[in-house]
Formats: C-alpha cells, structure tokens, sequence
C-alpha cells in the first residue's frame, strides 16, 4: 500500500496484550474508536489514519501496532489494533477492583459494591439484611 492509496476504512478490531481498566476502555471509546466511526465509509489516505489512529492510542496512554487487512470488496480495509503497552503507571489491581465495584462503565444490571466472590456475595447479603425494610 502506499502512502498516498485512498479507500473506505471498514471497522476495525482491538485487541490487548494488557491489562485495561474499565476507565480505560471508556478513553479508547470516547476517542481512537470514536475517530474511525467518524471516518469509517470515507475515503483516505491509509497510511495517514494508521499514524492517526496510533496517536490517538497514545493520547490515552498506549503503544499500539495497527495491522492492515483487505477485505473481500475492492478499495475496502479492515483495521486491527494490538495494544501492546501501557505508557503510564504500571496497572494496579487495586484501580481494577474500585473500578469495577462502582460500575464505572455503567454497565446495565450491574450492582455497584461488590465482585461475585464468596466474600463479596457475603458482604452483599449482610447488607441485604440490615437494609431490609420492617414488615408490620
């Protein structure tokens, strides 16, 4: 491909060889994947929506490689985006935990404050039973 080759960009995939927080995939959403739906169908230059695509994963704190792939309708591209490193600060189980437990991507019919473990459900329980309204 070169560097001036114009096509539709079809959606692309992600992939991770790192851990994401949850406030992780709400920065990758709200932006490298909000930018190729907003290019997705238009013509482009393809070498310059992979550098693109590349800073804005950078702008979220990753280092990624973007593999090109043909699909079966002529001038059409796939895209796919291996994360392959954290730029900041190591990952902390800790962040994942409290990210989770308060449902940061508000992920319907999740209950904020606990993880499904033995001692999560019996944390959950507990508070089940203190907050149970008084029948009379």
């Amino acid at each position: 491909m070169s560097a001036t080759e114009s096509s539709l960009v079809a959606p692309f995939g992600i992939d991770s060889w790192v851990e994401l927080y949850d406030s992780d995939i709400a920065k990758i959403a709200a932006g490298p994947v909000h930018y190729a739906q907003q290019r997705s169908g238009q013509s482009l230059e393809i070498d310059r929506f992979v550098r693109d695509l590349q800073e804005q994963f950078f702008e979220c704190g990753f280092g990624v490689q973007v593999q090109v792939w043909t699909t079966e309708q002529e001038g059409v591209y796939a895209f796919m985006v291996e994360i392959q490193k954290r730029l900041g600060p190591t990952w902390d189980p800790d962040q994942m935990v409290h990210e989770v437990t308060h449902n940061l991507l508000d992920l319907p019919g999740e209950q904020e404050g606990f993880l499904d473990t033995n001692e999560g459900m019996a944390e959950l329980a507990r508070k089940q039973r203190e907050h149970k309204p008084h029948q009379h």
